[in-house]
């Protein structure tokens, strides 16, 4: 959980029962927390709790924890990457674009460049598990890309860095094992987590802004 996702306004503490808590809801109820049980990821959620043990701990923990979610959100808007050449990001690209597991089900993604004049790209991802395996393979220019149209979805377990085209035509060429498919609007790119599909995100605003 990053705290600059947390909505610092809604930070309380309350209680059920016997049981004293603080929450901590994601902005606009994003599912942004992840959570493991056991040793296996569940479902991304919008909101976590605290237990506390005494009311004075639980006033302590609010006013500390409203002034974490504060020094996070600053330190997220100092941290802006600016990247505008194209070759420095595809290899920051591909530094995140690690194997993604899920469960039995595993994602291989690779990012290259195919017209350096056009700021072209080609993203390979292989999905695969005990059943299939699939390659889909995207072409399309960074050009294209509205970044003011790039965020994250999250569908369950996965994450994804959703990449859509500047008035979402349909110009993204797509393959699915080697068979052509209709072209698309969107790129999807499965991450490893949030943070990794919020820094593909940043890459990818920052060098289609320079176009």
């Amino acid at each position: 959980m990053n705290f600059a996702d947390i909505n610092g306004n809604n930070i309380d503490y309350d209680g059920q029962k016997d049981l004293l808590f603080i929450t901590l809801p994601t902005k606009k109820s994003v599912n942004f927390i992840k959570k493991i049980k056991d040793g296996e990821l569940q479902n991304y959620t919008k909101e976590c709790k605290i237990y506390l043990n005494s009311i004075e701990d639980a006033i302590l923990a609010t006013k500390a924890l409203k002034q974490l979610n504060t020094l996070q959100e600053q330190k997220m808007k100092s941290n802006t990457t600016q990247i505008s050449n194209l070759k420095q990001a595809v290899d920051k690209l591909n530094q995140l674009l690690q194997k993604v597991n899920i469960g039995e089900d595993n994602y291989d993604l690779f990012v290259e460049i195919t017209d350096e004049a056009t700021r072209s790209i080609k993203l390979t991802s292989t999905f695969s598990n005990l059943k299939k395996s699939v390659e889909t393979v995207q072409e399309f220019s960074l050009n294209d890309i509205n970044p003011k149209n790039c965020s994250i979805k999250v569908k369950g377990k996965h994450v994804i860095a959703a990449l859509n085209t500047q008035h979402l035509e349909k110009i993204v060429k797509t393959y699915v094992d080697g068979q052509i498919k209709p072209y698309q609007y969107k790129v999807g790119i499965e991450a490893k987590g949030i943070e990794a599909a919020r820094e593909i995100v940043t890459i990818v605003q920052s060098i289609a802004a320079n176009n």
